[in-house]
């Protein structure tokens, strides 16, 4: 093999784990579940304002439509609408709604947060969400 192939790859890792490294201190990633059940990671800077969330929950989910996007707390069975908003970080969101907002896996997984959009339709057979139905018209 090459020494630029070696050099390349130390390039990757050296900045792979930087990028590792920073993201708890400079992102949060949420676990966005749909209504069907379907749900992926997404990761948002913690002093965005919230309308970057929306716009990256429309680009990971390829829907231009998402419109809602709610914290469940689900001890208390309560809904908050995360406004679309340039005027409100998602820190402060977090801060106002710690409450809600609790860390989905134990350590020493890196901390993510539930969020739910409802996308108009469910898919099939699919069964909702810990209740996520049963939360929607709240």
């Amino acid at each position: 093999m090459s020494q630029c192939f070696f050099v390349q790859q130390e390039d990757f890792q050296i900045k792979n784990i930087a990028q590792i490294t920073r993201r708890p201190y400079a992102q949060y990633t949420f676990d966005v579940a749909k209504c069907c059940g379907y749900s992926e990671f997404v990761d948002v800077y913690k002093d965005a304002p919230t309308s970057h969330l929306y716009m990256s929950v429309c680009w990971q989910f390829e829907n231009p439509n998402v419109t809602s996007i709610y914290i469940i707390n689900e001890l208390r069975k309560e809904k908050f609408l995360i406004p679309n908003s340039n005027d409100i970080t998602i820190r402060q969101l977090y801060n106002q709604y710690a409450n809600f907002m609790k860390p989905m896996y134990d350590m020493p997984f890196p901390i993510v947060y539930k969020l739910y959009y409802d996308d108009g339709h469910s898919h099939g057979d699919h069964t909702h969400v810990n209740g996520y139905a049963d939360y929607v018209s709240l």
